[in-house]
């Protein structure tokens, strides 16, 4: 029921947060909100997706060392919505976001 400006603006807080989530304690904050940030993936809106991303390369980055978050971070549902926001086509990203998400897979 938020206007589309008003929910990038809130995607792209939160993309700019996840740069300082660097502990488990601040990633739990984070964590319960993973199933409606995955559903969001779905969207159309090129912007929000472009932030989406942003969000969960970063916490890909921060955590990349430990294991058992990247193991919540990998769940099938997210790899199974970046797979198809790759395959989109026309492509609804841009291609720093193409490989930002190559980023995440590997």
């Amino acid at each position: 029921f938020f206007s589309i400006t008003s929910q990038n603006k809130s995607l792209a807080i939160v993309a700019n947060c996840s740069l300082h989530i660097i502990h488990r304690e601040e990633f739990q904050l984070i964590r319960r909100h993973f199933d409606q940030l995955i559903q969001r993936l779905k969207s159309d809106e090129k912007k929000s997706l472009e932030y989406l991303c942003q969000i969960f390369a970063r916490l890909v980055e921060n955590f990349h060392r430990d294991p058992m978050i990247l193991r919540e971070l990998a769940r099938e549902t997210l790899l199974q919505a970046l797979t198809d926001l790759l395959r989109t086509h026309p492509p609804l990203i841009s291609s720093a976001t193409f490989i930002r998400i190559l980023h995440i897979f590997y």
